[in-house]
């Protein structure tokens, strides 16, 4: 069922340049070398007819033609890009996820950065239905051997519940506040009795007039961001206010996490 256009129309009658078909004609004809259609001789495509022979509407052609805008590059053979039922989520999330690269070191990380990011800035409730079909596509290129490469495909999903977590306004709030990849990462592991503990911890530390090792081990370790930042092993009472500060901050969370789940 190809969109093909009535070329001739749309040249003399539109105004649309014969250069944007010649495009298109070159495109088909490139495009078995571009990793997305089949080998002629070899195997049908799926994808498409699943006939050896490949032809691309021009709707296709265009669309593919943009492929590689959608990606955003992590690292030199890796690239991301975040998919969901709603067009508009999904523009909004890949844009968020170029924002946050330099704070985070894996996929799951920055997915579910860029969900914060959408529920505090556009102030948007995401439906259960998208919330269950937000995933992230990475694709990488990995050295099989000194003169081979190969590409491969992962989905990085987080679990619809989590999602829903991330998308209520207090704890997306919270989490910014916060500003702890560790903590984040209780979230998405869903260790709420592990935050809890967390919070705790750092609370009691924070009542303390001295460090000891263990201390500024446990806070190195729940808050490496802001320890190296803020100074938050320094023997101060300054130190201490900011610790007692993120406790409270993650025994709100904890609350909150705690409210949301009762209520769905």
């Amino acid at each position: 069922n190809p969109h093909n256009v009535d070329e001739e129309s749309l040249v003399y009658k539109e105004g649309v340049p014969k250069k944007f078909f010649e495009g298109i004609r070159e495109f088909n004809n490139r495009i078995l070398s571009m990793g997305t259609g089949a080998a002629l001789t070899e195997f049908p495509n799926s994808a498409w007819s699943l006939q050896a022979y490949l032809t691309v509407c021009h709707l296709c052609a265009y669309l593919l033609l943009f492929v590689p805008l959608g990606w955003i590059e992590i690292h030199k053979n890796e690239k991301i890009f975040v998919n969901a039922e709603s067009f508009d989520i999904a523009w909004v999330l890949n844009e968020y996820a170029q924002n946050v690269l330099s704070n985070v070191l894996s996929a799951r990380e920055i997915l579910g950065l860029s969900l914060i990011e959408y529920t505090v800035k556009q102030k948007a409730t995401i439906g259960r239905w998208v919330a269950q079909n937000v995933e992230m596509v990475v694709w990488r290129k990995e050295k099989v051997d000194s003169n081979k490469w190969e590409e491969k495909i992962d989905f990085i999903t987080i679990p619809g519940e989590i999602v829903l977590i991330l998308n209520d306004y207090q704890i997306a709030k919270l989490l910014q506040v916060i500003g702890e990849i560790k903590i984040l990462q209780l979230v998405l592991d869903g260790k709420w009795d592990l935050l809890f503990e967390v919070a705790y911890r750092l609370s009691r530390i924070g009542t303390k007039d001295e460090l000891g090792k263990n201390d500024k081990n446990y806070i190195e370790k729940w808050l490496p961001y802001r320890s190296s930042r803020d100074g938050h092993l320094q023997n101060s009472s300054e130190s201490r206010i900011r610790l007692l500060e993120i406790a409270q901050n993650i025994f709100a969370l904890h609350a909150r996490i705690k409210e949301v789940l009762k209520s769905r």
